[in-house]
């Protein structure tokens, strides 16, 4: 199978694609991931570095300019020369280039639906055109009922909607706290709570609910730091946010980090402060440390979290409810810990090897389907 991925860094959907070709090594099925890569940019990427890291084969496939015609063509020359029998797509260019290679190898399509975000014009344009897309692949793998339900409303047929939520990679060891390193790096003190959000500081994320959240908790007189870790196109109105609030005695902006397990393990409590979703791996991957967690209760996040069991759900662009959730377990030690467990308890249910088995199985049902399709012939009639 070829796996489209249009991504540089290794985030929520590239994280899956990794995740998927571990797991799905020893099966019958191959992979190969096709990346893109724009001429004139530098052609290393985190993307090229995992998956030489991890042995999984790849393609490079040239994007001469922002709309080239000619990727199409690449993009065939390598599902021939690597021969390929199934197309795996991600997001709306893999989609694009998936349906307009249809008329010259007519393979099996197995397109992946993550989630949308709305932050602005140009985004909105591309997800009307991604549900548009969607309505033609032979499957279309949803990482929750939400995103299901999202698909039925903009036409994609049900009966090629399978939903396969995404997984996390259980710990082999405890969290360890190793003297506060990452703390350290922030000037924090290894005593002070730290409540941190992970993730692309865009619109859709809703750091500027969870800054506004701070300021409440902050006169409910619990002390503690918070720490927002990503970039993206909103670093400069949080920054100013964040100076306009009088929040710079509490608030540290960490930057992007390839590997957030140290943030993991030295945050007391993450907060998922989000407007939309798909499934986040942010969530998955703080319940399998035994994290407790606040989040909104957008897209697929309350079909994991069941409020006040394995973590604590509020509203979406409440600041108010944040900030009581918030301040509620700064001031328990015990619900933190209770929150925690429960949530590591949760985890083994979002298990890699099954999520494997279970898109490799649709992988058998649709070319099984497709392949049975072509055979069929049309019954001539005699005159």
């Amino acid at each position: 199978m070829l796996g489209l991925l249009a991504a540089d860094r290794v985030s929520g959907p590239a994280k899956g694609v990794f995740q998927f070709a571990h797991h799905a090594a020893s099966r019958p099925w191959g992979f190969v991931l096709g990346l893109f890569w724009l001429r004139g940019t530098s052609p290393g990427s985190q993307c090229v570095d995992e998956a030489e890291r991890r042995g999984v084969p790849y393609a490079i496939i040239e994007q001469r300019s922002r709309f080239d015609p000619g990727l199409v063509w690449r993009t065939y020359r390598v599902a021939k020369r690597r021969r390929v029998t199934l197309l795996q797509s991600h997001s709306y260019k893999g989609h694009l280039l998936s349906l307009l290679l249809r008329p010259f190898i007519r393979l099996p399509w197995v397109a992946f639906a993550h989630g949308w975000t709305d932050e602005d014009r140009r985004i909105r344009a591309y997800n009307r055109l991604d549900f548009r897309l969607l309505r033609y692949p032979d499957a279309v793998v949803a990482v929750s009922q939400d995103v299901r339900r999202r698909l039925e409303a903009a036409g994609v047929p049900s009966s090629r909607i399978t939903v396969i939520p995404n997984a996390v990679d259980l710990p082999t060891t405890a969290p360890r706290v190793e003297g506060g390193s990452w703390r350290a790096s922030l000037g924090v003190s290894p005593l002070r709570p730290v409540v941190s959000v992970i993730g692309r500081l865009s619109p859709e994320k809703g750091q500027d609910v969870f800054l506004r959240a701070c300021g409440v908790a902050r006169r409910c007189g619990a002390p503690f730091t918070a720490v927002l870790v990503g970039e993206g196109p909103s670093t400069t109105s949080l920054r100013a946010q964040v100076e306009d609030a009088g929040l710079s005695q509490i608030v540290r902006f960490a930057g992007y980090h390839s590997d957030v397990s140290g943030v993991y393990r030295e945050s007391d409590i993450i907060v998922i402060p989000s407007r939309s979703e798909g499934l986040p791996n942010v969530l998955l991957e703080a319940m399998a440390l035994g994290k407790p967690v606040i989040a909104t209760n957008a897209g697929g996040i309350p079909e994991v979290i069941r409020n006040g069991v394995n973590g604590v759900l509020v509203p979406i662009a409440d600041p108010e409810s944040m900030a009581r959730a918030m301040s509620m377990l700064l001031t328990s030690a015990e619900q933190r810990a209770i929150l925690g467990r429960n949530a590591a308890a949760t985890a083994p249910a979002f298990s890699p090897s099954t999520r494997a088995q279970r898109i490799l199985a649709l992988y058998d049902e649709v070319t099984a389907t497709t392949t049975k399709c072509r055979r069929a012939r049309p019954v001539q009639s005699s005159s």
